[in-house]
Formats: structure tokens, C-alpha cells, sequence
């Protein structure tokens, strides 16, 4: 059976789960590598979303198993560090790699094209 899952850090979790999606929560990236590992191991479907500062720093082999899982699709979420772009422009970001076109969002509404 497909579900959603999202995997995040601790600050966020609580956001996630307040909606009713399952949310994990890991710190750091070597606290999410044990628990992706087991979900393609057994070979969960679904979609997983998870932090992007967290999928910054999984280990290049895992990295491979989770974009080649037929199984097991993934997500980036923009992370709530400080010093990242403006919030519209890496919501843009984030639709123009999952779908390879550019949307505007907000004030850039109008900005369509092919990345």
C-alpha cells in the first residue's frame, strides 16, 4: 500500500504531523540514512518528502538507491535554515526540478518558461 511519508528535522516534525501525514524526524543526515535504508530494504511505496538539508547530507551510494527506487519516490522540501533564498523563489525552485518547467509564484506570477 502507498502513504506518504515526510522525513524532517525535530523543529518541523511537529508542523507535518499537525496535518496528519507521517512524519520521522532526524537531526542529521546520518540519523536519516539508517531509517531510508530500512524503507527501501523493505521496499515501502510511496512518496517521501524530506528536508533538503538533510538529503544534502546523505552518503552518495544511498543517494543513488533512493533516485533509481522504482518503489519509493522522493521529494525535496525546502529546509528552514536561515540564509536560503526567499521562500517564493525556492517554492519555484522546487516545481521547476519536479516538473522542469519555471512557475512564478507570488510576485513572479507570469514567469513561464522551460528550464
Amino acid at each position: 500500500m502507498s502513504r506518504l511519508l515526510v522525513l524532517t528535522t525535530p523543529e518541523l516534525a511537529d508542523g507535518f504531523r499537525l496535518v496528519g501525514v507521517e512524519t520521522h524526524a532526524a537531526s542529521h543526515a546520518a540519523a536519516a540514512g539508517p531509517l531510508l535504508s530500512a524503507w527501501l530494504d523493505g521496499g515501502e511505496e510511496g512518496l517521501v518528502a524530506i528536508d533538503e538539508g538533510l538529503l544534502a547530507g546523505l552518503e552518495p551510494a544511498l543517494l543513488r538507491r533512493l533516485e533509481t527506487s522504482e518503489r519509493l519516490l522522493s521529494l525535496e522540501i525546502p529546509s528552514a535554515l536561515a540564509g536560503r533564498p526567499p521562500r517564493r523563489r525556492r517554492l519555484g525552485e522546487v516545481i521547476q526540478r519536479a516538473i522542469g518547467l519555471r512557475i512564478g509564484v507570488g510576485e513572479e506570477v507570469g514567469e513561464v518558461g522551460r528550464a
